[in-house]
C-alpha cells in the first residue's frame, strides 16, 4: 500500500508541460529502500496531511542527500515538482519535470500529462514559446483539448504570429459556444482577421456583433447573479489614471444609431480590457499606461504601442487595445483611418 501511495503521488502534478527531448534509457529500478522510503513518506505526509508546502521541501532535501536509485529519484523530483508548485516556484518545478523526462523517469502513459503540466509552468512563467512548444508536443502525444485550452493555444499562436493555426483554434471555440458566443473570443478573431487579410470573415463576424448589440439594447435587461471567485486574495479593478486629463472613454456599447452621413470620431464598440499580469499582481504592483495607436477604416486598431510606470503593465495594455473593437472614424460619409488615439489604463490592487 505505502509503494502504490508513492507512485501516486508522484504523477500527481497539477501545472505545466514540456516537450522536446528524447528520453533516456527507462529505469529498470521499481522500489525504494526501506530509510529513503521513510524520508519520502516524511516530505509527503508534510505536504499532504500538514498541508506544510516549506516543511516537506525540507523533507525533501534530507531525501536528496542520501544515495539514490533511479527509482527513487524519479519520485523524488516529481514530488519535489508538486512542491515547488505550491510554493509557487514555477521555474524551478519545471526544471524538475524536465529532468525526470530527460532520464526516462516518466513512464510512457504519464508522458501526456507531463507535456501538458509543462506548458501550463511556462505559461505562468510568460515564457510563451517555450509553453507554446510544449502544447505542441502534448498535442502530438494524443492531448485533447478541451475548448478552453484550444482558447489558451489560440492566443499563444497568435502571440507567436502562426496566425492561420490561431484562427482555426478561435473558430472551433467559437463553434463550440453555440448561441452564446464569447465576446472575448469574438473580438480576438475580427483582430487577427483584419491581420490575416480576411476582410470578408471580418465584415461578417462584425455584422453578426452589431447585430446582437441591437438586440440587446432593445430587450430589457435582465441581471445577472455573477457566481462568486472561489479564493480572491484580493479585488482586481481596472481603472483609468487618476489626474489624467484626457477624457473618460466613452461607454464600450454601441450606439442606438450611428448616422451614416454625418461626420463622427472614431467610437468603441468594444473598449480594452486588459487582464491584470500575474507576475504584477503576486508583486502587489500598481501602475497606470497609455496606450497610443491608430484605427483603420474597418475599425480595427494597429501600430499599438503603450508606454507604463512599469514595464510588466505593457504586453497586457497592448493585448487589450488590440483585441477591442472601434466603429471607424467617419468623414463626409466615408470611414477613413483615424490616427494618434490614446487611450489610458490604470491598474489597481483593491483592499
Amino acid at each position: 500500500m505505502r509503494k502504490s501511495r508513492i507512485c501516486v503521488l508522484a504523477l500527481m502534478l497539477g501545472v505545466s508541460g514540456f516537450a522536446g527531448q528524447a528520453q533516456a534509457q527507462a529505469c529498470q529500478e521499481t522500489q525504494f529502500s526501506a530509510s529513503n522510503s521513510e524520508l519520502y513518506m516524511t516530505a509527503e505526509t508534510e505536504l499532504l496531511t500538514n498541508k506544510n508546502a516549506a516543511g516537506a521541501l525540507v523533507g525533501l532535501d534530507r531525501l536528496l542527500s542520501q544515495p539514490l536509485n533511479c527509482y527513487e529519484e524519479g519520485a523524488a523530483l516529481r514530488l519535489g515538482a508538486v512542491i515547488k508548485i505550491e510554493l509557487q516556484n514555477y521555474a524551478s518545478a519545471a526544471r524538475d519535470l524536465e529532468t525526470a523526462l530527460s532520464k526516462g523517469y516518466i513512464p510512457e502513459w504519464g508522458v501526456v500529462e507531463i507535456y501538458y503540466n509543462l506548458s501550463q509552468l511556462y505559461l505562468r512563467l510568460e515564457n510563451t514559446p517555450r509553453s507554446l512548444e510544449f502544447y505542441d508536443k502534448w498535442l502530438a502525444a494524443g492531448g485533447a483539448p478541451t475548448p478552453e485550452q484550444k482558447w489558451t493555444l489560440a492566443v499563444l499562436k497568435a502571440q507567436m504570429g502562426r496566425y492561420d493555426d490561431a484562427i482555426t483554434l478561435a473558430e472551433a471555440v467559437l463553434a463550440s459556444q453555440g448561441a452564446t458566443p464569447g465576446v472575448e473570443v469574438q473580438d480576438f478573431l475580427v483582430t487577427v482577421y483584419g491581420q490575416t487579410g480576411k476582410y470578408q470573415k471580418q465584415a461578417a463576424l462584425l455584422q453578426q456583433m452589431v447585430t446582437a448589440l441591437r438586440t440587446e439594447t432593445a430587450a430589457p435587461a435582465v441581471p445577472a447573479t455573477p457566481a462568486a471567485p472561489t479564493k480572491p486574495p484580493k479585488e482586481i479593478k481596472l481603472m483609468a489614471p487618476p489626474g489624467s486629463t484626457k477624457a473618460a472613454p466613452p461607454p464600450a456599447e454601441m450606439p442606438d444609431n450611428f448616422d451614416p452621413i454625418s461626420d463622427r470620431d472614431a467610437q468603441p464598440i468594444r473598449s480594452p480590457v486588459p487582464t491584470y499580469p500575474i507576475r504584477a499582481a503576486e508583486r502587489g504592483l500598481e501602475g497606470e499606461c497609455e496606450v497610443q495607436f491608430d484605427i483603420d477604416a474597418e475599425g480595427v486598431p494597429y501600430n499599438i504601442y503603450a508606454t507604463c510606470t512599469d514595464v510588466v503593465f505593457k504586453r497586457s495594455s497592448e493585448l487589450a487595445v488590440s483585441q477591442a473593437l472601434f466603429a471607424p472614424k467617419i468623414e463626409a460619409g466615408q470611414a477613413v483611418e483615424r490616427f494618434n488615439v490614446v487611450y489610458p489604463l490604470g491598474y489597481s490592487l483593491a483592499d
